[in-house]
């Protein structure tokens, strides 16, 4: 899980669908043995009309050098993904979801007070439906 240290802390971001206003969402990461834990937390704002909460915990799968993610939020969705790392970038492919539509993503460590991401609404989209940039707290 060594990859994941980067992410340990917390994170302020903003990011929503591309050429819509952006939402601010706080991010927090704790290492807990093997695992990562995520939290995202998103309060009601522009346009939104409750808050958006997300679980997500993370782990190191050695026999397929990959991580495996799986999350849920309030809204009942629910995901597995497998990520692999390479360098300063991560790609994530949806293994199984809630409502059986599997995307893809693109996590960029900028820096190590910045990261990136961009989300897709298929396993080959090529033109993204989810844009956030977070910033270390």
């Amino acid at each position: 899980m060594s990859g994941m240290q980067y992410y340990v802390g917390n994170w302020s971001c903003m990011g929503g669908q591309p050429k819509k206003a952006p939402v601010r969402a706080t991010i927090s990461y704790a290492m807990d043995g093997g695992l990562m834990r995520e939290w995202i937390v998103a309060p009601a704002q522009k346009g939104m009309k409750t808050p958006y909460y997300e679980s997500v915990a993370t782990t190191y799968d050695a026999k397929h050098n990959r991580y495996v993610e799986a999350g849920m939020d309030n809204t009942g969705g629910w995901g597995v993904t497998y990520v692999t790392l390479s360098g300063d970038t991560e790609t994530g492919v949806d293994h199984a979801t809630a409502d059986g539509k599997l995307g893809h993503s693109i996590t960029h460590r900028v820096n190590n007070t910045t990261f990136t991401f961009t989300g897709y609404p298929t396993l080959t989209s090529t033109i993204a439906n989810f844009q956030a940039t977070c910033h270390r707290s």
